[in-house]
C-alpha cells in the first residue's frame, strides 16, 4: 500500500512538509542514483556492519526480547538486510523493511511480504509493540520530521527495544540540493521518551533503548561492545555474498 501524508491527521503542523518530503524522495528514486544515494539504496551487509559500527551483539540483545523482529528503515532494494537475514548474524530473528517506492529487486531480495511501503515518520501498518529492534543505515538521515518519527518507532517496539541509527553527518547539511538531518532531534526526542541514549563524539552513530525491560544493558555499553569486532564482521558477511 502507497502512503501519504493524507496518513497524518489534517491539522498536523508537519503535513504538507512531509508530503514535500515524499515526493522529493520518490522522484529521486526515479532518477539514477550515484555517490551517497547509491550506498544508501544499493548498500550491502558489509555496509550494515560498517555504518551500525557493528551488529553482533546488537542482535544478541534483541534475541532475548519479547519480538525478536528487527526492522530496517529505509533499506532500499533491500539486498543488504537480506544478507544480514541469512547470515550467522541474523540466525533466529525475522527481518522485515520500510521503503518509501517499490523496486522490481525487493521480489528476489527480502520479499515484498516483509517489506513496508511507508516513511518512517509514520511506519504505516507495522503494529503497536511488534518489533525488537530498528537498525537504519542512513535511512533516516533525510527525515525533516524526526520528532514524529521518534514517536512511532516508540510506539512499534517492544519494551526495551532498541533502535541503533547511523547518519551522514554530525549537523544538518545539504547534499546533492537535499537537506539532511543530524541525529540531535531524534536524541532529544527519545530522551524526553525516558529511552537510555548513547552515541558516538559527533553523534552519527546512535544507539537507544527503550524503557520497560530491567536486565536491559546500558545502552553505551551495547553501543561499545561490538566495536572490538567490527571488522571480522564486515569480513563475515563480505564472504557471504
Amino acid at each position: 500500500m502507497k502512503e501519504t501524508a493524507r496518513d497524518l491527521p489534517k491539522k498536523h503542523p508537519l503535513r504538507n512538509k512531509i508530503a514535500e518530503q515524499l515526493r522529493s524522495a520518490r522522484k529521486k528514486e526515479e532518477t539514477p542514483i550515484t555517490g551517497l544515494s547509491q550506498i544508501a539504496f544499493g548498500k550491502r551487509g558489509p555496509e550494515y556492519a560498517l555504518g551500525l559500527y557493528g551488529i553482533q551483539k546488537l542482535f544478541n540483545y534483541i534475541r532475548t526480547l519479547p519480538s525478536t523482529t528487527v526492522l530496517d528503515i529505509g533499506a532500499g532494494n533491500t539486498a543488504g538486510v537480506n544478507e544480514l537475514s541469512k547470515s550467522p548474524f541474523g540466525q533466529g530473528l525475522k527481518f522485515e523493511a520500510t521503503v518509501l517506492k517499490h523496486d522490481p529487486q525487493i521480489k528476489t531480495h527480502l520479499g515484498e511480504h516483509k517489506t513496508h511501503i511507508t516513511s518512517a515518520e509514520i511506519l504505516g501498518n507495522i503494529p503497536n509493540g511488534s518489533i525488537g529492534g530498528i537498525i537504519s543505515v542512513m535511512g533516516t538521515t533525510y527525515s525533516m520530521a524526526q520528532s514524529l518519527m521518534a514517536g512511532n518507532l516508540d510506539r512499534v517496539l517492544v519494551p526495551g527495544g532498541v533502535v541503533k541509527f547511523c547518519y551522514f553527518a554530525e549537523t544538518r547539511v545539504l547534499i546533492n540540493g537535499q537537506h539532511v538531518e543530524s541525529s540531535r532531534y531524534l536524541r532529544r526526542t527519545l530522551g524526553e521518551l525516558r529511552y537510555d541514549v548513547a552515541a558516538v563524539p559527533g553523534g552519527w552513530l546512535v544507539l537507544a533503548i527503550k524503557p520497560g525491560n530491567l536486565s536491559a544493558p546500558k545502552a553505551e555499553t551495547l553501543l561499545k561492545q561490538d566495536f572490538n569486532s567490527v571488522q571480522q564482521q564486515i569480513a563475515t558477511l563480505q564472504n557471504l555474498t
